[in-house]
């Protein structure tokens, strides 16, 4: 049986709690919520609660594993709880399910790109419940394996360089991404995309995506044509030619920075504006043309700017830039020209820009990137 946050039906031993899977589960029905929890049986715990302030009040204790939301509860209820959910960092990795009475096609797609892990229609018996309770909780454990690999875990270094990253997904996966390759010559790729969609479907694709990016690189590079237009022509071709792929793109900037001329070269798919933070030229740089994907005669061009001493270029996706105030505005591009310049680190620009806005998370994916060049101490 579930528990309820009043009285426990049962109680893992001492000592066991970590191996348990832990299900928050808010529905009307507590006696449906005990069928699924015998069907799921000793690996898991399911607590059951019975209102939203309750469910909200308990995520931090509990930390589920898995969010479960019944067919009765309000989908205004379920929107707060997901963001609730969402909201907190030791969440990150807890997966969200949706139970809905009838089958509705503009509720599911609608769930699944805010990023839900799973919407399923009923009637169904709770062993199914269980089952798919079950198989969504070994697929965001398989996800999260190569999750990290959308953020690398180190940046390069190099005299005279500072590199800094934060990562943020709204959702477990997310489909943001940020990678970084050193070429032969000694030239740095960097990219930073952001794939249509959010959650661990998007998650997917820019996982694929990143396999594409980098075989690109590599294969530009050995056949001299390293420049990043060249790059992303080779990875639009490939996107558009597969099928697996059909009807999804994504924005990309792509860089290459050569750190001993000081000289990075940029080509833009759609991707947001980068921001060079400096004391005389501060400012968005050109946009690109169409996002990777969308056309098979997208024509890239490449930008070309060398870092003068204590400037900084900021790459960053549209998650920064659409950050919503507490009043309904959006953040905007102004907000970060005048944080940015005054932020040591991305961290305390990302803090700052929510202390600004009033918030205390942000509305989608988040990835910036900043590559400063020192100060010359004369």
């Amino acid at each position: 049986m579930p528990e309820s946050l009043q009285s426990a039906h049962s109680s893992p031993a001492k000592g066991s709690r970590s191996s348990l899977t832990r299900i928050l589960s808010l529905s009307g029905r507590p006696d449906v919520a005990a069928k699924i929890a015998a069907a799921l049986g000793p690996d898991f715990r399911l607590v059951h609660t019975s209102s939203l302030k309750e469910a909200v009040k308990h995520l931090r204790g509990i930390k589920p594993d898995l969010v479960l939301v019944g067919p009765h509860v309000p989908v205004f209820e379920a929107q707060l709880l997901f963001q609730s959910v969402r909201s907190l960092d030791s969440l990150t990795q807890t997966g969200f399910v949706l139970l809905i009475s009838t089958p509705n096609p503009d509720l599911i797609n609608r769930a699944y790109d805010s990023g839900v892990d799973l919407v399923l229609s009923l009637p169904a018996t709770a062993e199914t419940v269980a089952n798919h309770l079950r198989a969504t909780h070994s697929r965001i454990q398989l996800g999260s394996e190569f999750d990290d690999l959308l953020s690398p875990p180190t940046l390069p270094e190099f005299p005279g360089y500072e590199t800094d990253i934060y990562s943020r997904p709204l959702s477990p996966g997310g489909g943001d991404l940020f990678m970084w390759d050193q070429a032969q010559d000694g030239s740095v790729y960097f990219a930073i995309a952001d794939v249509e969609g959010k959650g661990r479907r998007a998650g997917a694709f820019a996982f694929a995506y990143q396999g594409y990016i980098r075989a690109a690189i590599i294969t530009s590079v050995d056949q001299g044509r390293g420049a990043p237009s060249e790059v992303l022509s080779v990875v639009n071709r490939l996107a558009t030619q597969d099928r697996m792929l059909s009807g999804k793109h994504f924005s990309i900037l792509l860089m290459r920075w050569d750190p001993v001329n000081h000289i990075v070269s940029y080509a833009n798919a759609g991707h947001c504006e980068p921001l060079l933070l400096s004391e005389t030229r501060t400012g968005f740089r050109t946009n690109g043309e169409f996002p990777v994907g969308l056309r098979t005669d997208t024509v890239f061009h490449d930008e070309i700017l060398q870092l003068a001493p204590g400037e900084a270029l900021l790459l960053y996706t549209d998650g920064l830039t659409e950050l919503r105030s507490e009043g309904g505005a959006l953040s905007g591009t102004d907000l970060l020209v005048t944080i940015a310049r005054e932020s040591s680190t991305v961290q305390d620009l990302v803090d700052s820009l929510l202390a600004a806005s009033g918030r205390r998370h942000f509305d989608d994916d988040v990835m910036v990137f900043r590559l400063k060049r020192d100060r010359v101490v004369s």
